[in-house]
């Protein structure tokens, strides 16, 4: 596949040393942060580079210890279910935790160095996607700088007095450039694939090789095992494309309405091949439809009609294929997400929806939204085959947005983790290009060139003020000290009691004892300790609301002795780890009962065995 860009090899390195730069301006805050550490707070532990949401990712960290524990399948550690049978997703962070392990590395190292491998491998591939499709120097140029500086349409605010620009759906990180760059490991190679996968079908589109289709089948088969959106916009892209080159191929020979009757006498076709179904001869009152009585008589033919409909079949078969391969983990999926634990995965995004709103995402997407819309409808007019598959990229992401905003089986949202950013940026290269050679007009290349400035102006404007903005929440975590413990976990650091706690329990008790706390320890115990707790994070804690309620009640601490041994028992539960969370959920008393031993004292925390 590399060859393919290697005429253009001095313009690759070019643009990946550039790309390069902005990759490495997107670790500022994190270089930032780590100089304040002389500022923090003396009874803090300060965790560097928590990344993006501290709540998710101590739950990524918990996949990377399980594979450092010498796991081979994922478990969930926030469920009080250590016998539970393990499953074949999230492996990315369990594998790269068994190869990090293998070097001594801690799940934070071993999280950002996949974090920084799988960046710069998205950024050499967002180089080499734009040059592939786009060819030329200064299309390829616009292309890069548009995927990186992508950005929403600006709002403007005034914070402490001072002028900043904000984004629409600020509180979707992905959108951010800066941030995007080098996100979430699990995002990234989701981006990495849906673009693998559309060069992959053009290739095999273009060249007929069968090791294109068969490299297709293996790489759709496991990005559901890691993130099943990239997968299913892969599958709509794959019919939209057929379908568009079947309607450009076929010319004059069928009417637009013809399409779906052609595409169906193929498809019967197919299964009478395959002995599914069996077509009898067509009566010879139905030869002739009303629409085709005004048709030349060679298009009526049945000859003339295995024409059109030949080169279709062997694309059915490959499409059936295709759709079989990727039905194998979608069961898989659609199996171990209907039982607990992990049916509550599917609970939160039905009791919780993320408010999703069609409007707000294309004002997000910014200018290029639009430009890439009028790239994508020139493609189409003009029959560019090259370009087709970054149009229908894009299209089938929308199509799956609008089809789950209609039939909410799965969060709108699924659909934006494909890199959406990346088919706009080539099309609005190739809408300028296209602008820039068609119309030699002073006052359009005038309005041309100011809206491509603006673009790129508004993309730096918004890393300027993302890397400023995430410099000051670091500054203001690491210098906090209320209060003693957050929730939501990111706005401090853990106390030093707290966090020490976390190290005896890894210590000095078995991956599968079960711990019982409030939410804030609960979520950072499976990651720094490694053990099973009841309640630490939603969606992966089953009946989450429920368990909150149980854990509150018992830590009032006015069950009768045999009551609340028996609570403890029924669950499973080796500990209690009782902090200043936990204290203040009981009224800041002690437990007395005579079950619970301390095997763990500090100022600010106790953590009790359970003698059954």
């Amino acid at each position: 596949m590399i060859r393919h860009v290697i005429t253009n090899r001095r313009l690759f390195i070019c643009l990946f040393i550039l790309a390069s730069i902005y990759l490495a301006l997107s670790y500022i805050p994190n270089i930032y942060e780590a100089m304040k550490t002389k500022d923090a707070m003396p009874d803090r532990h300060l965790i560097l580079a928590e990344h993006i949401y501290t709540y998710d990712y101590n739950v990524y960290l918990s996949k990377i210890r399980q594979g450092i524990e010498g796991r081979w399948t994922v478990i969930n550690k926030y469920d009080n279910q250590p016998s539970s049978k393990g499953i074949y997703l999230q492996l990315l962070y369990l594998y790269s935790g068994k190869i990090g392990g293998l070097f001594g590395l801690s799940p934070g190292v071993i999280f950002h160095t996949l974090r920084t491998i799988l960046s710069i491998i998205w950024v050499a591939l967002t180089v080499y996607t734009v040059i592939f499709f786009l060819k030329s120097r200064l299309s390829s140029t616009l292309g890069v700088l548009f995927c990186l500086l992508s950005s929403s349409f600006p709002i403007l605010q005034i914070v402490d007095k001072e002028k900043w620009i904000s984004m629409y759906m600020s509180w979707w990180q992905e959108l951010d450039p800066m941030k995007r760059i080098s996100y979430i490991p699990h995002y990234t190679i989701n981006y990495i694939i849906i673009s693998v996968l559309t060069i992959l079908m053009y290739l095999h589109f273009k060249t007929g090789n069968k090791k294109y289709f068969y490299s297709i089948v293996i790489i759709l088969f496991f990005s559901f095992f890691i993130h099943p959106s990239g997968g299913l916009v892969f599958l709509i892209s794959w019919v939209l494309f057929q379908s568009i080159h079947f309607i450009w191929t076929a010319g004059g020979a069928i009417r637009p309405y013809q399409v779906l009757e052609h595409q169906f006498q193929a498809w019967m076709t197919v299964l009478s091949r395959l002995g599914i179904l069996r077509i009898g001869q067509t009566s010879p009152e139905v030869k002739t439809r009303p629409y085709e009585r005004g048709l030349p008589l060679e298009q009526k033919n049945a000859s003339s009609s295995l024409k059109i409909l030949r080169p279709m079949i062997p694309i059915i078969i490959q499409t059936l294929v295709l759709f079989l391969v990727a039905a194998i983990p979608i069961l898989y999926i659609k199996s171990i997400t209907s039982v607990y634990p992990w049916k509550s995965l599917i609970d939160f995004d039905k009791l919780h929806p993320l408010p999703f709103s069609l409007k707000e995402y294309i004002l997000a997407l910014g200018p290029l939204f639009f430009t890439g819309l009028a790239g994508a409808i020139v493609v189409l007019w003009k029959k560019k085959m090259i370009l087709l598959p970054v149009v229908t990229w894009i299209f089938a992401a929308f199509i799956g947005i609008l089809f789950c905003m209609k039939f909410p089986i799965q969060s709108p949202t699924r659909f934006m983790q494909v890199a959406n950013h990346v088919p706009l940026a080539i099309l609005s290269a190739y809408l300028f290009k296209v602008l820039f050679k068609k119309y030699k007009n002073y006052f359009i290349n005038l309005i041309t060139q100011i809206v491509i400035a603006l673009i790129i102006l508004l993309g730096i404007a918004q890393s300027y003020y993302s890397i400023k903005g995430q410099n000051l929440f670091n500054y203001q975590k690491a210098v906090a000290g209320q209060p003693i413990v957050a929730y939501p976990p990111q706005v401090t650091h853990p106390l030093k009691d707290v966090y020490n706690g976390y190290l005896w329990l890894r210590n000095n008790t078995k991956k599968d004892d079960v711990v019982l706390s409030k939410i804030n320890a609960g979520n950072y115990i499976p990651a720094y300790s490694g053990n099973f707790v009841y309640f630490g994070h939603n969606p992966e804690t089953p009946d989450f609301d429920k368990r909150e309620i149980e854990v509150n009640d018992f830590l009032k601490f006015t069950l009768n002795e045999k009551e609340a041994l028996k609570f403890l028992k029924d669950r499973s539960i080796s500990y209690l780890f009782f902090g200043p969370q936990e204290r203040e959920a009981a009224g800041w008393q002690y437990p007395t009962y005579s079950f619970l031993k301390p095997t763990y004292n500090s100022p600010w925390m106790i953590i009790y065995h359970v003698n059954f």
